[in-house]
C-alpha cells in the first residue's frame, strides 16, 4: 500500500512539473490556422456547423468547447485554451496509468510509463497547441471506455457508460475509430461478446450518421459567400466574434 502511494505521489509530481513547463513554454502563443474555423466559421446552435466535419473529422465536442471558451474568456488570452489542453494531456496519462494498474502492472512500472507519456505525449504539437484538444479528448474518452469495460462479470452500467465514452471520443476526432476497434478486440479476448457488440456496433452506426457535409464558406445574410480569410481577419483584428453567432462582415 505504501509503495502504491509513493508511486501515485511520484506521478502527481511529474504531472505538476509537466503542466508548469508546458504552460511556460506556450505563454506567448496565439490562435492560428484551424482554430479560426471553430472561432469564426462555426456556431453552437446550428446543427450543420456542429456536425460538418473539420478535415474529415467529426469535431462536435471541440467546436462546442471553443464556442464556450469564447463566451467565458473571449480572445484576450490564449492561456485558458492552452490550460485546457494541458489538463486533458495529464488526464490521458492518468487514465493510462489506471488501466495498467487495473491490469495488474506494478505501480512503479505503471507510473514510469505514464510519466514518459506526460513528458513526451504524442508529440510536441499535441501538447503545445490548444487546438489539439480534439486529439487529446479522443484519447481520454477512448481510454476511459477501455478502463470501464476492463472487468469480469455480466453486463452492467459500467459497460453502458463505456458506450457513452466511446461516442464522446468519436465526436472529437476520427482517431477514435481504431480505439473503438481495440476496445472490441479486448472484449472478445475476454470472451465478453455481448459487451463487445454493445461497444462497437452502435458506435459504428452512429459515426457515419454523425457527420454532415455541406458548404464550408461563411455567408452574409444575403447569402453571398465570404472568403475564409476575410472572416478570420475580422475576428483577429477586432478580438471578438458575435458569440455563438457567425461573424458579420
Amino acid at each position: 500500500m505504501k509503495r502504491n502511494r509513493g508511486a501515485a505521489i511520484a506521478f502527481l509530481g511529474v504531472s505538476f512539473g509537466a503542466v508548469v513547463w508546458m504552460l511556460v513554454l506556450t505563454r506567448h502563443r496565439w490562435f492560428f490556422s484551424d482554430e479560426w474555423d471553430f472561432l469564426a466559421l462555426r456556431t453552437a446552435w446550428n446543427l450543420n456547423d456542429l456536425f460538418r466535419p473539420h478535415s474529415e473529422h467529426w469535431s462536435t465536442l471541440p467546436i462546442l468547447t471553443y464556442r464556450l471558451m469564447w463566451q467565458i474568456v473571449g480572445l484576450r488570452s490564449y492561456m485558458p485554451y492552452m490550460a485546457l489542453a494541458v489538463v486533458l494531456h495529464v488526464a490521458v496519462a492518468a487514465v493510462l496509468r489506471a488501466i495498467m494498474h487495473q491490469s495488474g502492472v506494478n505501480a512503479w512500472v505503471a507510473t514510469a510509463v505514464a510519466g514518459v507519456y506526460v513528458v513526451f505525449g504524442t508529440g510536441w504539437q499535441d501538447t503545445t497547441w490548444a487546438f489539439q484538444i480534439g486529439v487529446l479528448a479522443t484519447l481520454f474518452f477512448g481510454f476511459v471506455q477501455l478502463w470501464l469495460v476492463n472487468h469480469d462479470g455480466p453486463l452492467d452500467r459500467r459497460d453502458v457508460l463505456a458506450v457513452v465514452a466511446g461516442l464522446a471520443a468519436l465526436m472529437c476526432t476520427g482517431i477514435a475509430v481504431p480505439l473503438v476497434i481495440v476496445v472490441g478486440l479486448a472484449l472478445v479476448l475476454r470472451r465478453r461478446y455481448k459487451v463487445a457488440l454493445l461497444n462497437t456496433v452502435p458506435l459504428g452506426v452512429m459515426y457515419p450518421a454523425g457527420m454532415r457535409r455541406s458548404d464550408t464558406k461563411m455567408r452574409t445574410p444575403g447569402g453571398r459567400a465570404l472568403p475564409r480569410s476575410r472572416a478570420t481577419l475580422r475576428v483577429a483584428s477586432t478580438g471578438r466574434s458575435t458569440g455563438f453567432l457567425r461573424c458579420p462582415m
